[in-house]
């Protein structure tokens, strides 16, 4: 689903950043949780795009808001395709709890379908890429996971009064670093560049083997979050 209005009269209001993440969904609005309807919407990567896309989902008439998608890892067990249901979601100046009969709910309803994980859940304004960076990250707040779109969802769903909750599946796990020729694939607004990956590949060879890896890491990811989005349509 491109971004632009999301859909009217859903119930959960389920927010990606990226187009992809969107797309593990079998189709942008259903049924989910024993019957609950749903709509995804891409937003777009980044806190702003996200609490517009919040706001525009609340004004709609969601009764609950959902972050879903892709995170950094953060806790040093944590591997890629490890799915977290955040029980809290901090940024720089908020913390605000999770929905705890929804988490109970998704986790219940997964089973052992996918490797799920608790915790807290760190929303930053620009990427987390650096194994060192995510350590520190750890140690300052304890979150197990990090990622950009989170917290400003949350906020939204405060103003609004309507319950949160925060799905988001490791990509990158802790100790590893992301290549800088990774980040030149994705557009601003999250749309995918592959020929700026590729001519980075070509300047900076040295980095093809972590891109390789963070290859397999991001389609263990997104196999979790395609198994996942089916069973909770169940």
């Amino acid at each position: 689903m491109p971004p632009g209005r999301p859909v009217v009269d859903v119930r959960f209001g389920i927010l990606c950043a990226l187009a992809a993440e969107t797309a593990t969904f079998a189709a942008p609005h259903g049924s989910w949780l024993g019957g609950h309807d749903y709509v995804v919407h891409t937003c777009g990567p980044g806190p702003a795009r996200a609490a517009a896309a919040a706001r525009a989902l609340a004004a709609d008439g969601a009764d609950a808001l959902v972050s879903w998608g892709l995170a950094g890892g953060l806790a040093p067990d944590w591997r890629a395709g490890d799915l977290q249901v955040a029980e809290r979601v901090r940024d720089d100046a908020h913390e605000h709890a999770a929905d705890a009969d929804l988490g109970a709910a998704v986790v219940a309803r997964l089973g052992g379908a996918v490797t799920t994980h608790r915790g807290i859940l760190l929303t930053v304004a620009a990427a987390v890429t650096r194994g060192d960076a995510k350590r520190a990250l750890r140690e300052r707040s304890g979150a197990a996971a990090v990622d950009m779109e989170s917290g400003a969802i949350a906020g939204v769903a405060q103003s609004y009064e309507l319950p949160f909750l925060a799905i988001r599946c490791i990509v990158d796990p802790a100790p590893f670093d992301v290549p800088a020729i990774a980040l030149a694939g994705m557009a601003e607004d999250g749309r995918p560049r592959p020929w700026h990956t590729a001519a980075g590949a070509l300047r900076h060879p040295g980095q093809v083997p972590g891109l390789l890896v963070l290859f397999g890491h991001y389609r263990a990811a997104m196999r979790t979050l395609k198994r996942a989005a089916a069973t909770l349509a169940r």
